[in-house]
C-alpha cells in the first residue's frame, strides 16, 4: 500500500484537516474529515457489500438466533432481533439497571431512618469527608440497593455527598452488584475510598436475610 499524507483544504478562509482511514470491507486507503469521529467504509458500495455479509447474531434479550450484517455486529456490541426487544431489555425494567422509574418512595419509615444515619455518621459523607450543608441534606444511600430488600435498616444506610460519592457508585458499582458482579462491586468502592468495614457489614447483613 502507498503512503500518503493527510490533505488539507481552504475554503473561504478555513482550513479543512482531512486524515486516512483504511476501509474495513475493501482495505484500501481514503481521507475522511477529521470532524468525523467514526468512519470505516470508503464509499456506500463497500458499505453495501459488507451489510450483505449476514453472520448468525444471538438478540441480548429473549436469545432468539437471527442473521444481522457482518457490518452491523462490528459497530454493536449487543444486537435485538426487534426494536420491542431492544426497548423491553434494554430500557426497560428487566434490565440489571432499573431502578423503578421514577417511583423514589423508600417506606414510611424513610425519612425517619435516613435521618438518624445522618445523625450516626456526624453530617459527614462517609466516603470523602464533606461536611453537610446547611441548604443541603446529605444523601442516604442503601449500600445493598433498595430494590433488593425494600428494607431501611441503619446497617445498610450510610451518608454520602451528592458528587461525586453518591454518583459515581449508583452509576458505576451499583450496576454490578445488580449483575451479580460482587467483587467487580466491592473492589470498585475500594478505589473510591468506601468504608469497606460498612459494606462487608452491609453484604452480610443482606446475605442473612
Amino acid at each position: 500500500m502507498f503512503n500518503r499524507q493527510p490533505k488539507m483544504r481552504l475554503q473561504k478562509g478555513r482550513v479543512y484537516k482531512r486524515r486516512i482511514e483504511k476501509c474495513a470491507q475493501c482495505g484500501s486507503d481514503y481521507e475522511v474529515y477529521s470532524s468525523i469521529r467514526k468512519s470505516r467504509f470508503c464509499s456506500l458500495r463497500c458499505l453495501g457489500v459488507a451489510n450483505r455479509n449476514q453472520v448468525s447474531v444471538k438478540c441480548a434479550g429473549c436469545g432468539k438466533s437471527f442473521t444481522r450484517g457482518e457490518a452491523l455486529v462490528r459497530r454493536t456490541k449487543k444486537q435485538y432481533c426487534t426494536k420491542e426487544c431492544f426497548h423491553q431489555y434494554h430500557e426497560g425494567e428487566n434490565t440489571p439497571q432499573w431502578r423503578g422509574g421514577n417511583n423514589h418512595y423508600r417506606g414510611r419509615d424513610w425519612n425517619r431512618q435516613s435521618e438518624a444515619a445522618r445523625q450516626r455518621d456526624g453530617l459527614k459523607c462517609q466516603v470523602c469527608g464533606k461536611p453537610q450543608a446547611k441548604k443541603e441534606k446529605l444523601s442516604v444511600d442503601h449500600i445493598v440497593a433498595y430494590r433488593l430488600v425494600k428494607r431501611n435498616d441503619l446497617v445498610n444506610l450510610i451518608s454520602v455527598c451528592r458528587a461525586p460519592c453518591h454518583n459515581s457508585k449508583t452509576h458505576r458499582a451499583e450496576r454490578m452488584f445488580l449483575e451479580g458482579n460482587l467483587l467487580g462491586f466491592k473492589q470498585e468502592l475500594a478505589m473510591a475510598n468506601w468504608p469497606m468495614d460498612k459494606v462487608e457489614a452491609a453484604i452480610q447483613w443482606y446475605g442473612a436475610l
